[in-house]
């Protein structure tokens, strides 16, 4: 390292002015015919106290401190005293202070070179190891800078700038022991030597130089300190993780009054050694902000998990896949720590340092009310009401409804089923992890055992099975019971039970295949960020989320979250249950085909949002689509919003995927038309007619309007073909 960096330390190091002096009680360093070498317990009039001292010529002191530090008197004094409390990184006034009626003058027992160490890891058996007899102390700190003189060659140019100014700190905080009137203990010589090395590495100038590493070299000097706090680690969050690495965030229940670095690392090396990181060339850091345990309180450590050849980290994610599979079978938590059980609350998956976007968040217990309620219902169990014990597909994953109760019930979040299936010829695949049931659908579900006596109920799915992307099944927040019969033939009693139940608790409801009643129970608040950045968002009720999760049940808005642009708002939806899962998924099957062209404005050119193609964008999300609300000659359009109806939604898709002809939707629920409409009540379609002739058009006409009345629709041609299907 070059003048520049040695200069910058001096300044760092010296925490206040020190005043070099010539006479005093002592006068052995005389001015000009001083005896370099000479140490004594001199007079210090700035400190008011007596302190070790060591004579030495003036240019020597000013080459070694690159003149900032000089003899009284100038260029006439060839010699001085050099004080203790003039060393960098001295040990402050009480450990340089000394008496003079008991230390007295003697010759220095190192090379006056010591005093001014160059960061050379042979200082401390050379220098250091000639004035204190602490051989295996010497021994250890020598191969610790060894180490991290190893480290420096396999790093960039600024992690060799950090190693070197480290080990410099090092030294320099140990030269007041050079000094023969300061006192040692070889007991405690190897305690203060790792707390002077802890202290170089917390301190500013050198976090300020670690935060400019890259994360390679950071893992590289760790793997030769790992034993020592990487507290500091932490500046690191404004910069990314490479793609051989993971950030994984525990929050621990932890007792008071620990040492939390210890903890942090020890936490760490239970979770290496349990799930064998070591065999699969893995190693970690673990680390946490927090500085003090306070009861009832989480604290988070944060365990970053790294391939030790700096390769892929597919070794990574299994081992992640190992422990979530234990969190979701109540494996992880208590995990023993050090003889003692440390509670896990919830482990969430980092995508940045920050951890501002996740790829998975597993808590680990639920609500005392939740519990409870699971509780309840499983001890109606077979008395009055039955869990479905597969969820799906006779999959045992362990997701079925029985498994969910029981999970809860035992303050365990309930797993989600991890399978592929086909809704409306659109492929889905479960989530997977886990989730807590939603207190609200659990006391749904209580509530229908009070107002319905005279059947049984069967719940059929709450977070397992596969659903749509949108579901809230996924959330914790819906609930498939059994229906007795279908169609006609349903007990009318029992539905209106399940409908009645479910608009009380202030969820909606629809029925799937005819003999399922799926109620929903929106409850975002539990899905809020805490982050204060995150407010705006959590005041629409939305989650703060990145986009490569799905929002279940909601639409992605920017500009509501803190951190970077994958970083948005889900905000739920609503309309979906009144407009039923069928109609938004034949809505995105529309949205998706090549086939069909929707119009992104009315015919008239009116641009209000109630164009085909916003329409089924809204209808695919699962809302309802905009009406618009303007006159024209046929009559006054009504404004508002309108579901679309599921029997005009797949006279549109089929027509897109079974003809020859081009397929234009020109308007469903916007645009104007005569007062009573169909329309306005999302069960009508004006369709595009194209030809060279009048008879291609004509050929086109009879054959869209062959297909609406298959549908047992009606429909009229003209300047374009108008179906409308209303079965009601």
């Amino acid at each position: 390292m070059g003048n520049k960096m040695d200069a910058l330390l001096w300044l760092s190091l010296l925490s206040w002015k020190i005043v070099l002096v010539i006479n005093g009680v002592n006068a052995g360093c005389d001015r000009v015919n001083g005896s370099p070498g000479d140490t004594d317990c001199v007079y210090s009039p700035p400190n008011r106290l007596f302190q070790a001292a060591v004579c030495m010529p003036r240019k020597e002191i000013e080459t070694f401190t690159f003149k900032h530090f000089s003899c009284r008197g100038g260029r006439i004094t060839e010699y001085c005293w050099y004080l203790c409390t003039a060393t960098a990184g001295h040990g402050g006034l009480s450990a340089c202070k000394c008496d003079p009626n008991v230390q007295t003058s003697r010759k220095s027992e190192v090379p006056l070179a010591c005093y001014f160490p160059r960061g050379n890891c042979s200082w401390f058996t050379e220098c250091l190891g000639k004035r204190v007899n602490c051989s295996s102390t010497i021994k250890a700190a020598t191969e610790r800078c060894n180490n991290l003189d190893t480290a420096s060659q396999s790093v960039s140019k600024n992690g060799q700038e950090w190693v070197n100014t480290t080990k410099k700190c090092i030294q320099n905080n140990m030269i007041h022991y050079l000094y023969p009137q300061v006192n040692f203990d070889c007991n405690k010589m190897s305690e203060i030597m790792e707390s002077s090395e802890k202290l170089c590495y917390k301190e500013k100038l050198y976090e300020s130089q670690f935060c400019k590493l890259t994360f390679s070299d950071i893992v590289t000097i760790h793997g030769y300190l790992s034993k020592f706090s990487w507290k500091f680690l932490l500046c690191k969050i404004t910069t990314g993780l490479p793609d051989w690495s993971e950030l994984v965030i525990f929050y621990v229940k932890i007792l008071p009054n620990l040492d939390l670095d210890k903890i942090a690392q020890q936490f760490g090396n239970t979770l290496s050694k349990r799930y064998e990181w070591s065999k699969e060339g893995l190693d970690h850091i673990s680390v946490t902000q927090a500085i003090q345990a306070v009861e009832g309180q989480t604290v988070p450590i944060r365990v970053y998990i790294y391939s030790k050849t700096q390769s892929s980290k597919k070794n990574i994610l299994a081992k992640i896949m190992e422990f979530k599979k234990d969190i979701a079978d109540g494996k992880m938590s208590p995990l023993s720590v050090a003889n003692r059980n440390v509670e896990i609350t919830q482990v969430v998956g980092c995508k940045d340092p920050q951890c501002l976007s996740s790829t998975f968040s597993m808590l680990t217990e639920c609500s005392d009310t939740a519990k409870k309620l699971a509780c309840d219902i499983l001890d109606a169990h077979n008395r009055n009401i039955s869990l479905y014990n597969v969820s799906g597909h006779r999959s045992g994953d362990g997701a079925d409804a029985l498994s969910n109760i029981k999970d809860t019930c035992d303050g365990r979040p309930a797993k989600r089923s991890n399978y592929s299936c086909n809704i409306m010829e659109v492929e889905y695949t479960a989530p997977g992890d886990t989730v807590c049931l939603d207190e609200l659908i659990l006391q749904y579900v209580l509530d229908l055992l009070n107002t319905s006596s005279t059947y049984k109920l069967q719940i059929n799915a709450l977070a397992g099975s596969c659903h749509s992307s949108t579901s809230l099944h996924y959330s914790g927040m819906a609930v498939d019971l059994q229906l007795a019969g279908s169609g006609t033939s349903r007990d009318p009693k029992q539905t209106k039970a399940y409908q009645d139940a479910c608009t009380k608790a202030g969820g909606c409801y629809m029925y799937h295949n005819g003999t399922n009643f799926h109620c929903q129970i929106e409850n975002w608040k539990q899905a809020t960020s805490s982050q204060n950045s995150d407010a705006k968002c959590r005041d629409i009720g939305g989650a703060c989320r990145d986009i490569s999760i799905t929002c279940y049940n909601g639409e992605y808005r920017v500009g509501l979250c803190a951190g970077n642009h994958n970083r948005q708002c889900c905000v739920p939806n609503t309309g979906l249950c009144n407009c039923g899962a069928d109609a938004a998924a034949w809505a995105c099957k529309i949205k998706n085909s090549s086939k069909i062209t929707l119009l992104e404005k009315n015919p008239s050119g009116v641009n209000d949002g109630a164009d085909p193609k916003s329409n089924i964008r809204d209808a695919c999300a699962g809302k309802e689509v905009k009406r618009s609300n303007y006159k024209c000659d046929e009559g006054q359009a009504p404004g508002g919003t309108t579901c679309l109806d599921v029997e005009i939604l797949e006279y549109i898709y089929n027509l897109g995927t079974s003809t020859n002809y081009t397929v234009q939707v020109n308007a469903i629920a916007g645009a104007c038309h005569s007062t009573n409409s169909k329309h306005y009540d999302g069960k009508a379609v004006d369709l595009q007619k194209f030809g060279d002739n009048a008879s291609e058009k004509a050929a086109q006409e009879e054959a869209f309007r062959a297909a609406c009345k298959q549908r047992r629709g009606w429909s009229h041609g003209g300047t374009h073909v108008h179906c409308q299907i209303d079965r009601s």
